[in-house]
């Protein structure tokens, strides 16, 4: 029997899509402070960079605390001849860390990638630009396995004109949507200013997702004051009104400043939205397989980017659905079981 130490399932969909625990063979724990100490076979993480997200005092306390578990955690299992394994999400955290936390932060986050005994990147083309950031892991080190869809997390959404007709908007306007978790690096604000500069009467944008900053709601809020083809739905958002909102778009938005992988642009492709999203190699990878679904722009999107994309969806939209084969959930999640074990052998060779 394998035991894995992962991150807390429930708050991202795809922790459950990748999850190895059908699997007679393996175990899964989560990654908490009190099963810090267990030990484990496998310490998988996903997110290392997110444990830096304290902001008060006392969670700044709880972050170092946790951190030192975490490596009390990763030595023991070293020692029982167990293995760390990394998932590339990320390059860096989309907002950087408190001042209190950032020199301990970077130190620790240092420390953490010299230790991985495999790490995953979601795309063959990622590897030239990881294996230059992360020169502590070997790039012999890296195996490829591609983010999942969605198409099995989200329930048959209701009828496009039913969902339509609850957001007042009639079946012939043409409907952008950009939903999901509103963070600064996802340039809600510069998009609502190309939108109004580009836009026509029957054309509405629809924004929705919990922002926890205020101060970015308020911008976005003056940003799209006196327009009435723009609709705010700041707060929670449901995985129903989530899928039933944008399966009745007609296009999903992206502006995000940085990202390296992007659950959110496959969470459209798996509700069969067509997609216009900065350019970056993973997506250019998708766009490849996918050229009728997916269009990238080279950043900052601009007025005439968005309007000639709005004015082909009117003359041309894609038929049947995107391909999203190569990101079936069944097959990432057997390659995570081949890691686990290929892992192991590694940390019996080390030993």
């Amino acid at each position: 029997m394998i035991s894995v130490l992962t991150e807390r399932r429930g708050q991202n969909p795809y922790l459950d899509l990748v999850a190895v625990d059908a699997d007679p063979d393996i175990s899964v724990r989560t990654l908490k402070a009190q099963s810090l100490l267990r030990p484990a076979d496998i310490v998988h993480i996903h997110w290392p960079e997110n444990l830096f997200s304290a902001k008060s005092l006392r969670s700044c306390i709880r972050t170092r605390l946790l951190w030192a578990a975490l490596d009390l955690t990763i030595n023991r299992t070293h020692w029982r001849g167990g293995a760390l394994v990394w998932t590339a999400h990320n390059t860096k955290r989309h907002e950087p860390p408190a001042p209190a936390l950032a020199a301990f932060a970077r130190d620790r986050l240092q420390n953490f990638y010299s230790r991985v005994d495999l790490a995953i990147a979601m795309s063959a083309a990622q590897l030239p630009t990881l294996q230059q950031l992360f020169p502590q892991i070997p790039p012999a080190r890296w195996r490829v396995v591609p983010h999942p869809h969605y198409r099995d997390i989200y329930a048959t959404p209701r009828p496009r004109t039913e969902v339509r007709a609850a957001l007042g908007l009639d079946d012939s306007v043409l409907l952008v949507t950009m939903l999901g978790r509103i963070r600064p690096y996802k340039g809600i604000v510069e998009a609502i200013r190309v939108f109004r500069a580009a836009c026509r009467t029957d054309e509405h944008l629809l924004i929705a997702g919990v922002c926890p900053d205020p101060t970015l709601a308020a911008e976005i809020a003056a940003s799209a004051a006196g327009a009435d083809n723009i609709s705010l739905r700041i707060g929670h958002l449901s995985d129903a009104d989530y899928a039933a909102w944008q399966h009745a778009a007609d296009l999903a938005l992206f502006n995000f400043s940085h990202n390296l992988n992007s659950g959110s642009v496959l969470a459209a492709l798996s509700l069969d939205r067509p997609v216009l999203a900065p350019h970056n190699v993973t997506l250019a990878e998708m766009a490849g397989r996918n050229p009728d679904w997916v269009q990238l722009f080279e950043p900052p999107l601009r007025p005439d980017i968005l309007r000639a994309k709005l004015d082909a969806l009117r003359t041309q939209r894609p038929s049947g659905a995107p391909d999203l084969s190569v990101h079936a959930p069944d097959a990432i999640r057997r390659r995570h079981r081949e890691i686990y074990r290929e892992a192991l052998q590694l940390a019996k060779q080390r030993r």
